[in-house]
């Protein structure tokens, strides 16, 4: 989009279910994001390019663990959104980590999805009240989700998250696992070396 006259390039997430109508979900961090949050108006003109990427859901039901952090809920939210009413049979653990309940993005609707869909079993962790946790940790994990070595696991989040949570995978060798670096400026180029197919934000 244009911002001071300029056009800049960003890539989003889509945080829409499948089938709706397309949505990105924007925290007002870094020149663009804050343009759409804080002067963006009907009328303005949005430039697209095609969608990229592999952060893709399995397609038969399996016991799936997604580890998030910060904004990289915006492309896990868009499974949940499609994976809990499509096939509810899916067994899903979502560690979420936030700096706090009120800037937990979807705190309120995963807990209304987990409600309905008891396959779904949210996990938060905020930091100001339990101070950071170590993806990294199997210990630590496995407190939070005892059984995470036998799950498919998506990571989303900053560079430094998703990469604890691959350090991990690596270590117990468990089953297949997909990321989606978050950080600003990271891209499916400077990712190609991690396990899975980054989607860029």
């Amino acid at each position: 989009m244009e911002v001071d006259g300029k056009r800049i390039w960003r890539p989003y997430s889509i945080s829409a279910p499948e089938h709706g109508d397309p949505s990105i979900t924007v925290k007002a961090q870094g020149l663009v994001s804050e343009h759409i949050v804080k002067r963006a108006a009907p009328g303005n003109v949005l430039y697209l390019e095609r969608p990229e990427g592999q952060f893709l859901l399995p397609d038969t039901p399996t016991e799936l663990l997604f580890m998030v952090a910060g904004s990289g809920i915006t492309p896990v939210m868009s499974m949940l959104r499609t994976l809990m009413p499509r096939r509810p049979d899916h067994d899903v653990v979502l560690v979420y980590v936030s700096r706090s309940r009120e800037s937990c993005i979807f705190h309120d609707e995963i807990l209304e999805l987990a409600d309905q869909f008891p396959g779904l079993r949210p996990v938060f962790w905020f930091t100001e009240e339990r101070g950071c946790l170590d993806a990294s940790d199997a210990d630590a994990l496995a407190e939070l989700c005892p059984d995470h070595a036998d799950r498919v696991t998506y990571a989303s989040g900053p560079d430094s998250f998703v990469s604890a949570v691959e350090d991990l995978s690596r270590s117990h060798g468990g089953p297949p696992w997909w990321n989606a670096s978050m950080s600003p400026g990271s891209s499916a180029a400077a990712n190609a070396g991690k396990f899975g197919s980054p989607v860029p934000r």
